[in-house]
């Protein structure tokens, strides 16, 4: 037996840092290719958490990173207590690294979950490594013959070895018969992500397995070189397929790979290696450069590509709705003549079908003009006529139609105004005919039964206008849509048919232009809803305002 103290072994910090690492290359493959590893899983599994795939991956590059943690404390650490539990997790972990790695590939492959029998399959080979990790098959003791700081493992290291070598050949096999059934649009995203994670797989079981039988453990080390070659191959697929539907973006993966890269070259203190390190680094930086040129070259093309055609598009919508805008306002306009008698008198129910023809015609047309503001809402091309009006005076008008169609629906109509000045700037047409109508016959529309109140009252230089009503309520998913583009609740289309969520869209805008807030309250579906809009009354027009730029 050695004299512990002769040896020269150094007490750790952190487990992982102290003078037993012999050689800086040590540090530079354990933490490169683990927080490589974790940094891609970790992204990945954030955009898309609701990808089987993804979520495996994750298990995967977590399993994989306890493993090299555990790997760097028997390099960096004296204690024998500790190395002796370390090894025994290093040894436990090394087979899930593996069956995560296979059960990745047929997830991934078959873009579903493995089969039953797989999966029993997979459990029935890591069972015999769970239940006899803590025994002396497992480990036999600490080596105290040598300065080496080992530990004589058991038998059970070979089984680990053969499960390496099993769950690879398992993913040869299995490539290679998925291959050939896959669309050739499909074959070489397939080929690059499964030829990266078989290549991982070899090279980790090749400088585990000659470590072991050699037992010089610096071979080993270049093992771990397999998983950033992996990711590099995942990072393309990621970039150039969108793997997973991953909303990270190319240029993202790529400037995180430069930074682990470079952050690993930290832990270099040897010159001679440093030029090493630092021109493989170079090297593997090469590729990661091209491809982010690529991909900013083809964001910069389908981003100009898209404006060209939402321009397009635009222009479009303007002649075609313009158009039709002109042949609903002559239709418009025969029928009021025939309403009123302008080509001889009309029965009563003519008149009455007449007018419903109207209200539909009308409706249209206002519809038709939603879909004209949006269009200039989003090229900037709105202008306000900002001048003094009286809100209440504006309000009190826009009222007596909505009172009759409240009554005649069979609800109550109540209108509660506060005694107050209600004068402020503002384009007085806008806000009445996008917010004021709007939110009231809104209010109207989604409520069946039951009541309507409008609300309007003054705080110092603030109005407030609210709707209060008893109808279909809003759900907490209702509200973050509500104001924005073609956004409406879940329930709408069941009570409206006609909803298509412009409304609120362009009144939010109109609102905003005013310098003033809208939003919603409600304390769920079926419990009816409030909206309220604040508008002050000593607003100060700015550029946007006015529709100028």
């Amino acid at each position: 037996m050695i004299d512990i103290l002769q040896c020269g072994w150094t007490n750790s910090h952190f487990l992982l840092f102290s003078g037993n690492v012999f050689s800086d290359l040590i540090y530079y493959s354990h933490l490169f290719a683990g927080l490589a590893s974790l940094t891609l899983g970790i992204s990945i599994y954030i955009s898309n958490r609701n990808s089987l795939s993804a979520r495996v991956f994750l298990g995967l590059v977590f399993t994989f990173a306890v493993w090299v943690f555990s790997d760097l404390v028997l390099w960096a650490d004296a204690d024998p207590s500790n190395i002796m539990f370390f090894w025994s997790v290093a040894n436990l972990i090394e087979p899930f690294v593996y069956v995560f790695s296979l059960y990745f590939l047929i997830t991934y492959g078959d873009e579903k979950d493995a089969g039953r029998k797989t999966k029993i399959a997979l459990i029935a080979l890591v069972t015999p490594t769970i239940l006899l990790t803590p025994t002396s098959l497992g480990l036999l003791g600490f080596n105290y013959t040598n300065c080496d700081r080992e530990v004589v493992e058991g038998l059970l290291v070979y089984y680990g070895y053969f499960i390496e070598l099993c769950v690879s050949f398992w993913a040869v096999i299995y490539s290679l018969r998925k291959y050939k059934t896959l669309l050739s649009s499909k074959k070489r995203e397939f080929f690059i992500v499964t030829f990266g994670m078989i290549l991982f797989l070899l090279i980790f079981a090749s400088g585990n397995i000659v470590g072991s039988i050699s037992e010089n453990w610096t071979i080993g080390q270049y093992g771990l070189f397999g998983m950033p070659l992996f990711l590099a191959f995942m990072t393309y697929a990621l970039s150039r397929y969108q793997v997973f539907k991953s909303k990270i973006f190319g240029a993202q993966l790529l400037i995180g790979a430069v930074w682990v890269l470079v952050g690993s070259l930290l832990f270099i203190v040897d010159l001679s290696l440093m030029r090493t390190l630092v021109t493989i680094t170079l090297l593997a930086l090469i590729p990661f450069g091209i491809l982010l040129v690529r991909g900013v070259k083809k964001e910069i093309a389908l981003s100009t590509e898209l404006q060209l055609a939402n321009t397009r598009q635009q222009e479009t919508m303007r002649f075609v709705t313009h158009e039709v805008k002109g042949y609903l306002t002559d239709g418009a306009a025969a029928l009021d003549a025939l309403r009123t008698g302008a080509f001889g008198p009309a029965t009563p129910d003519m008149r009455t079908m007449i007018g419903e023809a109207l209200v539909k015609n009308r409706a249209a047309v206002r519809e038709i003009q939603n879909f004209l503001r949006i269009a200039d809402f989003k090229t900037g091309k709105v202008a306000y006529g900002m001048k003094q009006f009286d809100f209440k005076k504006m309000l009190d008008e826009s009222l007596v139609t909505p009172t009759e169609n409240a009554k005649a629906k069979g609800l109550t109509f109540t209108i509660d105004i506060a005694p107050a000045d209600y004068t402020m700037v503002g384009d007085g047409d806008q806000v009445l005919n996008h917010v004021i109508v709007n939110l009231v016959n809104n209010a109207i529309n989604y409520t069946p039964t039951g009541d309507v109140v409008v609300h309007l009252k003054r705080s110092n230089n603030l109005i407030r206008f609210s709707v209060k009503d008893s109808g279909v309520g809003l759900s907490e998913d209702d509200k973050k849509v509500l104001f924005t583009e073609g956004g409406h609740g879940k329930e709408s289309r069941l009570v409206n048919p006609h909803s298509t969520g412009y409304g609120l869209f362009i009144a939010k805008q109109i609102v905003d232009a005013h310098q003033g807030k809208i939003w919603a309250e409600s304390a769920g579906r079926g419990t009816g809803s409030t909206f309220f809009v604040e508008l002050p009354t000593n607003l100060r027009p700015t550029l946007s305002a006015l529709g100028q730029k």
